[in-house]
């Protein structure tokens, strides 16, 4: 749109003024930012950057193209084309602003020629301590698959900024902030959070700022994108990891493993519990735990069934449909929703008796933890051929994957095409869930 007041006007004429992406920008971007693989086969390796072949019987997992030079991570496959879309963002001081300039990096590569790269601004984003954010974007095109930027970079109103929120993958290192940010722990990365997010919640957010500065960059994401309120409830414990030097690498299995340890009673302020050595030894040995409780509790309502009957068994059946209207009340908009492509399926959970199944194909918790009472969780399960595989959830706050886990809680080979799916559908979890709204 137009610019309409003098604020805008100044800030058009302040981008108008900003220089081109460089030559050296669009270099870092495509050896940076985008995922470089080296195709394996029985014959050797194919560049999937310039495409071409060399002879390779060894067993490395990374090697470098002795054609363009690239670093490859090689992986045993017969693909011979590959799409990526990535997202660099740009640093700059202007003024009284500090600027944030989202570059979106793609390449695609197809048979056996090299790959097309590009590199092109979408969006700016202006901010001020004294104005509100200012957002310079191109028109943003929303499809199943995908979305696309158009047009030329104009003014836009706040009302569609979740639009310009991209993940950041990768910041410039020849950048440019302003003194309060490095003094709020900003040391080159965003952490996997937009841009937008970053510079505007960070600022008031000391749980964040002390995780940010303390190197939790796990927790951090978690607690910008408010995918969990695990921050909050388990600060104490956050404290305890912080000062005994504990890094956290998984967040969400650490949150898990924290919400088990506090029902046993477990000290959450001990570093012997905290701060586990093998944190997912330690979670299993929990969920295995819960699990034979349940087992056994479950047991103990058979017996019990078996003594009173069809009384007991009415009750029963009374309780487990509470549950599920519960569920239904919450999340019947999004039932039916299901995503397909070769042979994986993606489906949203319709029924608490399907948590329980999922957890017994699976051995993890997402029925243990009772994960269909949480508001902003989605859960959805994966199948291959038919075979559950994975179990999926998406935070209906910032719609990204948090996790997907497989048999004893861990990822499965299908892991990334199985996230890439869900992305790729994301849209229509953003539609059903708008549905609720109105």
């Amino acid at each position: 749109m137009k610019p309409r007041t003098k604020v805008q006007f100044k800030i058009v004429g302040l981008s108008n003024e900003l220089p081109p992406i460089s030559k050296e920008q669009k270099e870092y971007a495509f050896s940076k930012v985008l995922h470089h693989i080296g195709a394996r086969t029985k014959k050797g390796i194919t560049c999937l950057d310039c495409g071409e072949f060399w002879q390779d019987s060894t067993k490395v997992k990374k090697s470098k193209c002795p054609h363009c030079g690239q670093v490859l991570d090689i992986q045993i496959t017969r693909r011979k084309t590959l799409s990526q879309t990535k997202h660099m963002v740009i640093l700059d001081v202007v003024g009284d602003y500090q600027v944030a300039r989202t570059i979106r990096v793609q390449s695609h590569k197809r048979a056996d020629g090299p790959a097309k790269f590009s590199a092109f601004e979408i969006y700016q984003h202006w901010f001020s301590e004294h104005e509100a954010p200012h957002i310079i974007a191109r028109q943003r095109n929303s499809f199943f698959n995908n979305d696309t930027f158009t047009g030329e970079l104009e003014i836009r109103s706040q009302k569609i900024a979740y639009d310009y929120r991209n993940v950041t993958d990768k910041v410039y290192p020849k950048y440019k902030v302003q003194p309060k940010y490095v003094k709020l722990g900003f040391k080159g990365s965003l952490h996997w959070v937009s841009s937008y997010t970053f510079f505007t919640s960070l600022p008031n957010n000391n749980r964040a700022e002390t995780l940010l500065k303390s190197k939790q960059p796990e927790l951090f994401w978690s607690e910008m994108t408010r995918n969990t309120n695990g921050a909050h409830r388990f600060w104490n414990s956050i404290k305890i990891a912080i000062r005994n030097r504990y890094k956290v690498t998984d967040a969400s299995m650490w949150y898990d493993y924290l919400e088990l340890l506090d029902r046993y009673k477990k000290d959450l302020r001990s570093p012997k519990y905290v701060c586990p050595k093998n944190l997912k030894k330690e979670h299993d040995i929990l969920v295995s735990k819960r699990r034979k409780e349940i087992d056994a509790m479950s047991r103990q309502r058979a017996r019990e069934e078996a003594e009173r009957k069809t009384n007991e068994l009415r009750k029963k059946i009374d309780r487990i449909g509470e549950e599920t209207l519960q569920y239904m009340e919450h999340k019947s908009v999004f039932f039916g929703l299901k995503f397909s492509r070769k042979n994986i399926t993606i489906k949203v959970l319709e029924d608490v008796k399907e948590f329980l199944q999922e957890g017994d194909a699976h051995g993890h918790c997402v029925f243990v933890n009772e994960y269909y009472k949480k508001a902003d969780s989605l859960i959805l399960s994966a199948k291959i051929n038919g075979k559950p595989v994975e179990t999926v959830e998406v935070s209906l706050t910032s719609f990204q994957v948090v996790q997907s886990r497989g048999l004893n809680n861990l990822a499965t080979e299908y892991n990334r095409d199985i996230v890439n799916l869900v992305n790729s559908n994301m849209n229509l979890i953003k539609q059903r869930f708008n549905q609720i709204a109105v």
